[in-house]
């Protein structure tokens, strides 16, 4: 579902800046910052920073249903946000570039404050206004290099093992699409 939801976002993402961009490698793409081993793509990547549960709905307990012999219960639902980290990851050489791909993305953010996946799943995303501190102590985890970023949380993931065991199913019937 994680995937469903970030892969999403960034294949929208991608076709808002591929009217104004060109670029054969791609524009975007979800995967892990600062891994040492890689070069810089030179595009936009979206990385999972957490999952935090939503607390908004409360704290519900599992439901039992009761009919004649027969009982059954269902632990509830678990709803969840992805905090996002959405960096320009380019070559020192293209810094000045990574701002203008930095630029787009917030654009697109401010334009797209809501997305839709393929199941219908609506999904609000929103900017995060992290202190220094705290982005100071994101990026050594994250490999240890700094580039130009902003961090988003998208709302409102429901977890659920029946339909996650539904959409792994129909997800495993999908070719990823090359950079996503």
């Amino acid at each position: 579902m994680i995937n469903l939801v970030l892969a999403t976002y960034a294949r929208q993402m991608e076709q808002y800046m591929g009217s104004w961009l060109r670029q054969p490698e791609g524009l975007v793409e979800v995967g892990a910052i600062g891994t040492q081993d890689e070069d810089e793509p030179c595009k936009i990547v979206i990385s999972l920073l957490s999952v935090e549960r939503e607390s908004a709905s409360g704290i519900t307990t599992k439901t039992s249903l009761a009919s004649g012999r027969f009982a059954a219960g269902s632990f509830p639902v678990i709803y969840a946000n992805l905090n996002v980290v959405i960096a320009a990851v380019f070559t020192a050489k293209r810094y000045r570039e990574s701002l203008t791909f930095l630029s787009m993305a917030i654009a697109f953010l401010q334009a797209t404050p809501y997305f839709t996946t393929p199941d219908g799943t609506k999904y609000t995303i929103e900017l995060l206004s992290p202190t220094l501190q705290d982005q100071s102590n994101v990026w050594p985890q994250m490999g240890g290099r700094y580039y130009p970023s902003v961090a988003c949380k998208i709302r409102r993931l429901t977890f659920d093992a029946n339909e996650i065991k539904k959409t792994l199913t129909s997800v495993g019937d999908i070719k990823p699409e090359v950079g996503l």
